[in-house]
């Protein structure tokens, strides 16, 4: 593959949020709106889950090997398929250690 073709394949594979097309206005609204998407969605659910907000590990890297450790939690969480919330899920793995073992079982799938 030649230097063009991989550029043209880079530029083909940019989100249209970057499109030069676009109005520059626009632009600024699309990755405001996109911003917002992931806050309302990941950062929301951590906060509710884990009351991320309320955090106080401050210091060094505490905050990113929680996060690390909050995400995970998330990711398995979400695997079950039983029906209740996200949060009563979390809740149910420090109660049940049965529960626990169960969706730790689910990763080897």
């Amino acid at each position: 593959m030649n230097q063009k073709s991989s550029i043209v394949q880079i530029l083909n594979s940019v989100p249209q949020v970057l499109a030069l097309d676009m109005p520059r206005w626009r632009r600024g609204l699309a990755t405001a709106r996109d911003h917002w998407g992931i806050e309302n969605t990941l950062h929301w659910q951590l906060d509710v889950s884990f009351r991320e907000n309320a955090a106080r590990n401050r210091k060094d890297n505490g905050p990113a090997n929680i996060a690390i450790l909050r995400h995970r939690a998330l990711d398995v969480a979400r695997r079950d398929a039983s029906k209740g919330s996200l949060s009563m899920k979390l809740k149910r793995v420090g109660w049940d250690d049965a529960f626990l073992l169960s969706l730790l079982n689910q990763l080897d799938r």
